[in-house]
């Protein structure tokens, strides 16, 4: 259980646990799953958008930063879609 706080926790008073961080967005070679199309690396047309692609818990409440990168993949995915 003490593990699970200590992951849980990203600064003071943010004890909350959130599904993230497990798929992070970068460059394969520094350890990311997800490029910044939101393709995941060695697969075809898999694409992640959700809180698993920060590399960090963005703050206590990450439902804006989520909003935010789900606009960024909604460009992405239609751009992608008219080529």
């Amino acid at each position: 259980m003490s593990e699970i706080k200590k992951q849980s926790t990203s600064g003071p008073g943010q004890e909350r646990l959130y599904a993230s961080c497990s798929n992070k967005i970068g460059k394969k070679n520094d350890g990311g799953v997800v490029d910044g199309n939101f393709l995941v690396y060695g697969t075809n047309n898999l694409r992640v958008v959700d809180a698993s692609v920060f590399p960090n818990i963005p703050g206590y409440y990450p439902m804006i930063p989520l909003l935010m990168i789900s606009e960024k993949a909604s460009d992405v995915i239609l751009a992608a879609a008219a080529h």
